[in-house]
């Protein structure tokens, strides 16, 4: 009994300890509250009108060490558009009452879509900051609430989608025949060409996802074909710059008389306060020919004889190199033994193999090649001598070889790899008379 009550009261004064510890972490942890602080802000007061972009700066104050990692975790509000959040702020510091804090500066960019006033909720920032014995803390708090309000100037009252930037610049461009063309009024089209309309529009401080799209004018007889559009966002020293850029080919697909209305594109001058816009200009197309040339596929319809001339390039290059890669398929025997002789391939394998029947000291397979090499009957021993006869060095190395490969005393000393090559040595030889009266010519 007594035992059971000892181990009872050890557990009972573990937990108590334990307890009091975790309470004590607790206390420490809500303790460190005051030294560490977050705030957000509006940069600027001046008014804001709608898809402009409205910076709210969120300052993150320490007492102690720099944070090491931040994420802030944007509040979900209707009718706003975020930009991604940047991982690196601007580091500081700031007095406050007297006292000194570190700072950390995070931007958080949005752009409202319709007028009116609007309350953001609090911003949550999860911060890591460095602790005692190089130990991690993590924060986590929310800001108060920022209120601002947007404007509606009164020319943007039954505008629907505009710009709202410093800056905006447009182009239109219209290809025919893959050649820019400012006038197209002019031009007698026919059945089965194609007109290509590429439009851009760039903006400052105006991501490429905010800018209007187009109207797409669909009629029968013309094909309309839209490439996905092309958008992009650049910074320079720190300016946003969007773009976008729409591809719009039109496909005379009937003969007929094709009418396209302008379409404008509104943007807010932000510099001037003023509405101004750019114009894509109405078109009218004459188009003659027969419709025959005009074919319906599954996928919709389509010109073939637009197909034909916007590939033909390529055609032409792939029907040529079929016909050659038939040519050399029929000839690939000729085309090889051209090869070989061409590069003298045997002469070189024989060349090779000899060298290897040295250092194998096959000698006798060695000198059997070598009759080979030079064109010369096998084991005329006189006319293969007579080949070296101006070369006393290798004269003497093949004297050395033919003893090692027929001699049966043999001779002591090996062939190094050195004498193989200046026996190989390429030099010019003359024709030579075998005691035969046999011409033999060297070949090399």
């Amino acid at each position: 009994m007594g035992k059971i009550w000892n181990v009872f009261s050890i557990i009972m004064i573990c937990s108590f300890f334990m307890a009091t510890t975790a309470a004590a972490q607790e206390t420490n942890t809500q303790s460190q509250v005051d030294d560490f602080r977050v705030e957000a802000r509006l940069n600027d007061k001046t008014t804001i009108i709608v898809n402009q972009p409205v910076v709210v700066r969120v300052e993150i104050l320490s007492k102690s060490k720099f944070p090491t990692r931040v994420e802030i975790i944007n509040p979900a509000v209707k009718d706003i558009v975020y930009l991604p959040n940047k991982s690196v702020g601007i580091n500081g510091t700031k007095n406050i009452d007297g006292v000194s804090w570190i700072s950390q500066l995070h931007e958080v960019i949005l752009y409202p879509t319709q007028g009116g006033q609007y309350i953001l909720p609090s911003f949550e920032v999860r911060a890591t900051l460095k602790g005692d014995n190089e130990s991690s803390i993590s924060k986590n708090i929310r800001t108060k609430e920022v209120a601002f309000e947007v404007n509606i100037p009164e020319p943007l009252a039954d505008i629907s989608d505009f710009i709202t930037s410093k800056k905006v610049t447009f182009e239109v461009i219209n290809l025919y025949k893959n050649e820019s063309k400012e006038d197209l009024s002019t031009v007698e089209f026919e059945v089965g060409e194609a007109i290509t309309r590429i439009i851009r529009i760039n903006a400052n401080g105006v991501p490429a996802m905010m800018f209007p799209s187009l109207d797409i004018i669909a009629m029968d007889g013309l094909g309309v074909y839209q490439k996905p559009p092309l958008l992009d966002d650049k910074y320079n020293r720190g300016q946003l710059l969007g773009s976008r850029e729409e591809t719009l080919t039109y496909i005379f697909e009937k003969a007929g008389v094709y009418a396209l209305p302008e379409q404008r594109i509104y943007w807010w001058n932000l510099s001037d306060n003023a509405l101004e816009m750019f114009i894509i200009p109405a078109e009218q197309w004459q188009v003659s020919g027969s419709n025959a040339a005009v074919i319906t596929e599954s996928t919709g319809e389509f010109s073939f004889i637009q197909l034909v001339k916007s590939n033909v390039y390529w055609l032409v290059s792939v029907l040529f190199f079929l016909i050659v890669l038939r040519l050399v398929y029929r000839h690939r025997t000729t085309l090889l033994n051209f090869y070989d002789r061409l590069t003298k391939r045997a002469h070189r394998h024989q060349l090779k193999a000899c060298k290897s029947a040295i250092l194998d000291k096959n000698y006798e397979l060695a000198c059997q090649l070598l009759y080979q090499i030079h064109g010369i009957p096998v084991d005329n021993i006189t006319t293969l001598k007579a080949l070296y006869k101006d070369s006393p060095d290798k004269l003497d190395i093949l004297n050395k070889l033919l003893a090692k490969a027929y001699s049966k005393s043999g001779v002591e000393e090996d062939i190094k790899m050195q004498d193989i090559n200046v026996l190989f040595k390429r030099v010019t030889l003359k024709a030579v008379t075998s005691d035969n009266d046999c011409l033999i010519l060297n070949r090399r």
